[in-house]
Formats: structure tokens, C-alpha cells, sequence
């Protein structure tokens, strides 16, 4: 993730300099999966960070009783 994050800072940079990048579908699919990833990792930290935060060693998905 970290090396596309760093491709996709690259293409930024040589847009905002004014050296236009191609844009294409896959282009677009493949930026659409980086920032769903990223959000997905950040969103998981945080959840980590609340149970921490509650004192919550650990829970399962199937037992509702820590909803």
C-alpha cells in the first residue's frame, strides 16, 4: 500500500506541475481501490484504538453483547 500511496503522490505532483497524466478508467478503478484501502486500514485503527480505549481485550463478530 505504501509504494501505491507513493506512485499516486508522484502523479499528483507531476499534474500539479503542470505535466498533465493520462487518465483512463483503470487509472480511476485503480485510485478508487488505493482510497478505499487506505480508509479500510484507518477505519480498522480506530475501532482497534475505541476497544483499547473501553478496555476491551477482546470480542467476536457473532456475539452481539459488545454492541
Amino acid at each position: 500500500m505504501i509504494e501505491a500511496h507513493h506512485a499516486q503522490t508522484a502523479l499528483l505532483t507531476q499534474e500539479a506541475s503542470g505535466d498533465p497524466v493520462a487518465l483512463s478508467l483503470l487509472m480511476v478503478h485503480g485510485q478508487n481501490h488505493l482510497i478505499t484501502a487506505i480508509t479500510f486500514k484507518d477505519m480498522a485503527n480506530e475501532i482497534i484504538a475505541v476497544y483499547s480505549d473501553l478496555g476491551c481485550q477482546t470480542f467476536r463478530i457473532d456475539d452481539a453483547s459488545w454492541l
